[in-house]
């Protein structure tokens, strides 16, 4: 044993060896950048199940913005919702109230019965200001510039089909419910 150990220390005199073995125990020890990234996703994902929404934030934020990433994004927009107050099956619960007839002097009609419509409560409300944050966050996927017109085609030129058509839909409820909250107010 002793002498392997000799022939070993004698390698890293040289230093190609020395180079060669740090390299490989640097780059070699650790998880790759994208597993980081999926693992921070899953630990957001988690935290969003259980309604932790400011420590999924802080964990999506801990490893920077990834505007190619669908699957990161899609989770960043949920925990700024989460944040707002926002629920998918918020809007699924009150869909059944579109019947009656328009009503002149209530405009926004059944839109205003969704279960966080009365979220707002001023102009600058903050659940407001986070669902807004959670749709900027998806009208702008994929690095498309706030100057462009962001249009569902212009974010499927920069995802797959399946990862495109689940941005807009997740997009399509969170202004739904965006627009509810607008006109209960």
């Amino acid at each position: 044993m002793g002498l392997l150990l000799k022939k070993f220390f004698v390698l890293f005199k040289k230093p190609v060896f020395l180079c060669l073995f740090l390299t490989t125990f640097l780059y070699g020890c650790g998880s790759s950048d994208e597993n980081k990234v999926n693992f921070a996703i899953t630990k957001a994902e988690i935290l969003l199940s259980s309604g932790s929404c400011t420590e999924a934030l802080k964990v999506l934020n801990e490893i920077g913005n990834q505007k190619e990433n669908a699957r990161y994004l899609m989770t960043l927009a949920s925990a700024y919702a989460c944040r707002g107050g926002y629920s998918t099956l918020g809007v699924f619960e009150n869909l059944g109230t579109f019947s009656g007839s328009f009503n002149l002097n209530n405009p926004f009609g059944p839109l205003t019965n969704f279960t966080t419509a009365e979220l707002m409560t001023t102009e600058d409300d903050v659940d407001f200001l986070n669902l807004q944050s959670a749709i900027n966050t998806l009208i702008y996927a994929g690095g498309i510039p706030t100057s462009n017109n962001p249009v569902a085609s212009t974010r499927a030129s920069y995802f797959n089909t399946g990862d495109a058509l689940d941005i807009n839909i997740k997009l399509f409820y969170m202004l739904f419910d965006q627009l509810s909250r607008f006109g209960y107010y």
